[in-house]
């Protein structure tokens, strides 16, 4: 299992779920039910360096 944490710090929200992997399929629904927990969509959306998709640290 992976955990997934979205925080947005200005209203002290935090969003955590377990999934069975980081691949696209996985991420993406997990993406959408931290937004429906949240209520809508932030202005941005920033990411750590998850290792399924940072191919090149240096290029990130």
């Amino acid at each position: 299992m992976e955990v997934f944490v979205a925080i947005l710090p200005a209203s002290q929200l935090t969003y955590v779920e377990a999934v069975r992997t980081q691949k696209k399929e996985d991420f993406i629904k997990v993406v959408e039910n931290a937004l429906w927990y949240f209520g809508g969509v932030p202005s941005a959306i920033l990411s750590d360096n998850r290792t399924a998709t940072v191919l090149n640290p240096l290029l990130n």
